[in-house]
């Protein structure tokens, strides 16, 4: 699309529709007090606006009303603003603050996307809805308050918000959707609250920076890879509601203690639930869990043991390559399906391969699935149906 130069305002029953162009390229433009609404693209890609006095009578910027006004500095909004619409604001990176009045009530889809050089934003506590990707790609935001009006953050609301250190939480927020915070880097703690029920798919990907995190007894579903590649992670406990984890939930490779609540209601330790997970040493699984899902614990390298629940059934590599694997604790009965060599070690590394606790053997192997052989410490090649 070309350049469209600020000059001669098109206005149309209180709406600014757009803007005839003018060689002299104003760079500055006051809008009357006639004015409620800014009309979808009315300043789409004046990149040399960079002031702007917008009227006491405006209730709504309006679809792509500022696309890629890169020029504009600064805003003053109105406190008679309610609606900013979708991708408003989107790549307005000259931005770098902006409040918004206590009477604004919605921001739409991808609002301020892309605003890479917002460092500060205030939001309203009167707003019920902020849409999906408003903030994506805003890098040089470093803190976000959202109010307790809140009860859901959208899908990708603070993607690639790499530059994000701190974060409030709404005490109402029910539901964190899909990549809300992913790739948020800078992050280091939050505090999720009691009132959480589910966080979405990819909520806190690439949150590497994250060192703890306390997850609410309120809390029921985890979705897939909510917390994949959190490398900073040490130490998680999951809360006795949680019914559903997703698959590839990698926890990242510092993790080295994970609990469950007693009582956890947890049935599926999906594929790939714990995979990398390279500083993971112990774990112990409640009696609720009934089945461990492919590739759930692979290359859990510093794995030592492990304390399986009863009834429960092992699918295919949900250990594999996990070579430090010494000590298994079985409790009758137990399905056993391939997990690839026992998955305490791989073809690379046979000969670390080694069981040295192996309780009620002979009772647990009540189901192999597929066939496996492994070598134990020196070398030895058995076959699990020779056991049994």
């Amino acid at each position: 699309m070309s350049k469209r130069f600020c000059s001669e305002l098109i206005i149309e029953n209180h709406t600014v529709v757009g803007i005839r162009g003018d060689p002299s390229e104003p760079t500055s433009l006051t809008l009357p007090n006639t004015v409620t609404t800014i009309g979808n693209e009315a300043f789409r890609d004046c990149s040399n606006l960079t002031s702007l006095t917008l009227p006491n009578t405006l209730t709504t910027i309006a679809y792509l009303s500022f696309h890629c006004c890169s020029g504009l500095t600064s805003l003053t909004l109105p406190n008679t603003l309610t609606t900013t619409g979708k991708y408003a604001f989107q790549g307005c990176s000259g931005l770098t603050s902006l409040t918004l009045p206590n009477t604004l009530t919605t921001i739409g889809r991808s609002a301020f996307s892309g605003c890479d050089g917002l460092t500060s934003l205030t939001l309203s506590n009167t707003l019920t809805t902020i849409g999906e990707y408003a903030f994506n790609r805003c890098y040089a935001l470093t803190s976000l308050t959202l109010p307790n009006t809140l009860t859901t953050i959208e899908n990708a609301t603070c993607l690639n918000c790499c530059g994000l250190i701190s974060v409030k939480l709404p005490n109402t927020l029910t539901t964190i959707g899909y990549a809300a915070f992913a790739n948020c880097s800078g992050l280091t703690s939050l505090t999720l609250p009691n009132t959480l029920t589910n966080i979405g798919h990819g909520a806190f990907l690439g949150c590497r920076g994250l060192t703890s995190l306390t997850l609410p007894n309120t809390l029921t579903t985890i979705g897939d890879e909510a917390f994949c590649n959190c490398l900073g992670l040490t130490s998680l406990t999951l809360p006795n509601t949680l019914t559903t984890i997703g698959e590839c939930w990698g926890l990242g490779p510092k993790l080295k203690m994970w609990r469950v609540s007693r009582y956890a209601k947890r049935e599926k330790g999906r594929a790939g639930t714990f995979e990398n997970c390279v500083n993971l040493t112990s774990v112990t699984l409640p009696n609720t869990v009934t089945t461990i899902g492919e590739r759930a614990f692979k290359n859990c390298r510093e794995l030592t043991s492990i304390t399986l629940p009863n009834a429960v059934t092992i699918e295919r590599g949900a250990f594999c390559d996990c070579p430090k694997l010494t000590s298994v604790v079985f409790r009758p009965p137990v399905s056993w399906g391939a997990f690839v060599c026992w998955a305490v070690g791989s073809s690379r590394n046979r000969d670390n391969w080694q069981l040295t606790t192996l309780r009620h053997l002979r009772n647990v192997l009540r189901l192999i699935t597929t066939f496996a052989l492994w070598s134990l410490k020196d070398g030895s090649d058995i076959d699990p149906f020779r056991i049994l």
